[in-house]
């Protein structure tokens, strides 16, 4: 009898644990894409997804120091973050600084919001690039980290991470450039159900849709675009939050973040 009670206890101990982690989505952190020329200054704005009822995050933030060089940090965003507190600068050199934060409550943010800011100077040559991203250095004690926390149940999560890179000039032929070409229009944004992709281009051979983490949701073949200059993409279906629509064509990419809202 008393082997069965402690079994029954167990398993109502594992099926509460199992809610608590399909309250919570997997936070994410995404990293700017550009095309820069050199001698110009960029901007990676460190956004997230699911950054709900953090109560501690940390992790090792790198680029390549022979395509950019590190400025500083700027627009501190929604956290409200101190610098000598949270940033950890002393290997600016080797191209890596260490992000740790510890607010005094939980903190829920909305998706799509800048954590902050990391201005670069370009300097590479061009077709250089070099990622950014959120990583970790085990010798050092520098780990990936987000931690969640629920009716005193703390939840140690990994956070889903979508690099970002700076590309100087041109980028490899599969590589990604942002849509600031005129020749191309994704709205409304944000949108609710649907959006409208007008342009010019008549040679698309895939558009692409992903969510936040990176799965894709959506992807139309050349085949099923039947209007090259007014496509239409229903995500009705589809929960709310961000998305990457990458539109591809026989020498380039193109990518845009949308949000979807609920009307």
């Amino acid at each position: 009898m008393l082997k069965v009670m402690k079994c029954k206890f167990l398993y109502s101990i594992v099926l509460i644990l199992m809610f608590v982690m399909t309250c919570f989505s997997q936070v994410t952190l995404r990293s700017t894409k550009a095309v820069a020329n050199p001698g110009t200054i960029v901007i990676d704005s460190i956004v997230t997804a699911h950054f709900d009822s953090v109560v501690s995050a940390q992790f090792l933030y790198k680029w390549d120091t022979s395509v950019v060089t590190f400025i500083d940090i700027i627009g501190k965003e929604k956290l409200k973050l101190v610098d000598s507190t949270n940033f950890f600068l002393k290997n600016i050199s080797s191209g890596s600084f260490f992000f740790v934060y510890f607010p005094s409550s939980k903190i829920t943010l909305p998706d799509s919001a800048s954590i902050f800011k990391v201005r670069f100077y370009v300097k590479g040559k061009k077709g250089q690039s070099t990622v950014l991203k959120a990583d970790e250095d085990i010798i050092k004690q520098q780990y990936l980290e987000i931690v969640q926390d629920s009716n005193n149940v703390t939840i140690n999560r990994y956070p889903n991470i979508i690099p970002g890179y700076i590309c100087v000039q041109e980028c490899l032929p599969n590589s990604i450039s942002t849509l600031d070409d005129k020749k191309i229009d994704i709205f409304p944004n944000p949108f609710s159900n649907s959006f409208q992709i007008r342009t010019d281009l008549e040679d698309i051979v895939e558009i692409q849709v992903l969510n936040a983490f990176g799965q894709v949701t959506l992807n139309l073949s050349k085949q099923n675009i039947e209007n090259q200059q007014e496509i239409n993409i229903n995500l009705e279906n589809h929960p709310k939050g961000l998305y990457l629509v990458n539109l591809k064509t026989k020498n380039r990419s193109y990518s845009q973040k949308l949000i979807k809202e609920i009307d």
